[in-house]
């Protein structure tokens, strides 16, 4: 099987097809009960597990197009298979040579899309769209849904989420709204520059309630590097934040995922 290239992001990037974060275990570390959520798109699981939390109002933002449109499908493959049937659609597509010729996508799936997302399936059919991250029916199969979560999700009905195609030092002059929750994933992992880290932040602040937060994944343990770092960032935001670190503990995880969570305390002076 041909292998697709080191991944880079840009608006026509493969997207994951599943997350490799444990969206669980963060909301038990921040507000279980947040209703307005902006989040990263990634493989869309984030917009979707949020919607499940109990969130009224989820927007969702990207570099890349494809990870609208893995959420849209996943939200399409919900209303229309069952648990067993999403799932392997959702191994299917990692790294698919061609989309469009998988079990249920044809039939069932493109029909629910809008005209945007056929066009532009079709035009990358055979560019290997979903080929970001690893094998996810090896690594991944806890972060599926649960069959009761699943059914939830069938209930909810869910159509499609706001999406804000943008890169994520444009993302706050892009969003009209104001969100108890800012989850941005791990794209610091990928944000050498210090500044930038402690500017996008702070810009993103102004996007939060009082007392909201923003997430920061990481999908290792945080070197003592990376600590320096974001201590120096947490005593450059004191005046209106205040910033956590959280590990969650080792069992039969492949890495030791680490959450760092920034809280809205003051307002920010311009």
């Amino acid at each position: 099987m041909k292998q697709s290239p080191r991944h880079h992001f840009y608006r026509t990037a493969p997207a994951y097809v599943m997350t490799n974060e444990d969206l669980r275990w963060v909301n038990t570390i921040v507000n279980p009960h947040a209703q307005r959520v902006l989040t990263v798109a990634a493989s869309g699981d984030h917009p979707l597990f949020y919607q499940l939390f109990g969130a009224t109002h989820v927007d969702t933002f990207d570099i890349s197009y494809c990870a609208k449109l893995i959420t849209d499908i996943k939200c399409a493959a919900i209303r229309s298979l069952d648990l067993s049937q999403y799932s392997q659609l959702i191994f299917n597509l990692f790294n698919a040579p061609c989309v469009t010729e998988l079990p249920h996508m044809t039939d069932t799936i493109m029909p629910q899309l809008g005209s945007l997302a056929q066009k532009f399936i079709k035009k990358y059919d055979r560019s290997y769209i979903f080929s970001n991250g690893i094998q996810p029916a090896l690594y991944y199969k806890n972060f599926l849904p649960t069959p009761n979560e699943y059914q939830k999700l069938q209930q909810m009905n869910i159509n499609s989420f706001h999406f804000i195609n943008t890169d994520i030092q444009l993302l706050h002059t892009q969003c009209p709204n104001k969100y108890d929750i800012i989850n941005l994933s791990n794209i610091f992992e990928y944000i050498h520059d210090t500044n930038i880290i402690k500017d996008t932040l702070c810009h993103l602040g102004h996007l939060l309630h009082m007392g909201g937060k923003i997430i920061v994944h990481q999908t290792e343990i945080l070197t003592n590097t990376q600590q320096n770092n974001y201590y120096h960032i947490s005593q450059q935001l004191a005046p209106w934040a205040r910033m956590g670190i959280y590990v969650k503990d080792k069992t039969k995880d492949i890495c030791q995922p680490t959450a760092i969570i920034l809280q809205k305390i003051n307002e920010i002076i311009r």
